[in-house]
């Protein structure tokens, strides 16, 4: 593969990638908003109801964000062992680099808004 070849190619891969994580994060800021005010689409919802979105709404695409992350990450990875050019390489492990802070951040982020969430959560049942 060549240069051009290369880079072309992890450009295509990663635009819509990150698309698709955009619009993850997406639904769960959406349900995250839903779960802290109680109310959605317009309507208040129990306290348990939102136990169950936390637990159904809002994991899911935290988990599929992961690892369709993880994906992208080994994906990366395996072009750059196998570009032909330097400068492909040089992309491949640039995206990598980057979209595995990108992923650590992710995972720091999700477990302080689920603590913040229970936290918010057991506010709302004792009031």
């Amino acid at each position: 593969m060549t240069n051009l070849t290369g880079i072309v190619l992890i450009t295509a891969i990663f635009m819509p990638g990150m698309y698709i994580y955009l619009l993850l994060e997406k639904m769960r800021k959406e349900r995250e908003n839903e779960i802290v005010t109680g109310i959605v689409r317009g309507v208040a919802v129990s306290t348990g109801y939102r136990w169950f979105s936390l637990y159904t709404y809002w994991i899911t695409p935290v988990c599929i964000q992961m690892g369709f992350t993880l994906t992208m990450i080994i994906v990366y990875l395996l072009m750059a062992e196998n570009a032909g050019g330097d400068g492909a390489k040089l992309a491949a492990y640039a995206v990598l680099f980057f979209t595995s802070i990108g992923m650590l951040g992710s995972i720091a982020l999700a477990a302080v808004g689920y603590v913040r969430l229970v936290s918010v959560l057991r506010q709302a049942e004792a009031d």
